[in-house]
């Protein structure tokens, strides 16, 4: 690699998705799951989803990942993310048909500039443990030394 090619350059991880209970098929995490990922100056990230069921999915089903941009005007953010106004599609999860804890990444995600929260909704068809989480890693370039 020669001095002054982009690499990347990673901020710190954040945990945004906490489970509070079950998650059936259908259904999107709640504002009360929710840790904005705030001051953000970053374009790009990569997302983690830990997850299990205590009924195995069907392979490949899939859980979805939602932006909620925040402060956008003001104290005014967008709405919430919720069934038939899904809002800022950022990618799926593809799960595995197992019910042990599975860790699936979705790298390269766009990230607002400021504050956002994120939200989930269970494609799968089986109700998710109440032991997920989603957590950002923020990313951007630099040049190399």
């Amino acid at each position: 690699m020669a001095t002054g090619d982009a690499i990347y350059s990673a901020g710190t991880q954040t945990t945004v998705i906490t489970g509070g209970a079950t998650r059936a098929t259908g259904a999107f995490s709640t504002s009360g799951e929710v840790t904005a990922l705030s001051s953000n100056t970053y374009p790009i990230g990569d997302a983690v989803l830990s997850c299990s069921f205590s009924v195995a999915p069907t392979e490949g089903d899939r859980v979805h990942l939602y932006r909620r941009d925040i402060n956008i005007d003001s104290t005014n953010d967008a709405t919430a993310p919720e069934a038939g106004y899904e809002h800022i599609y950022l990618g799926s999860f593809p799960v595995k048909d197992v019910t042990s804890q599975q860790y699936i990444p979705l790298p390269g995600i766009p990230l607002a500039y400021g504050d956002q929260e994120f939200y989930i909704e269970n494609d799968a068809d089986q109700t998710m443990d109440a032991d997920y989480t989603v957590k950002i890693t923020p990313l951007t370039y630099k040049a190399s030394a």
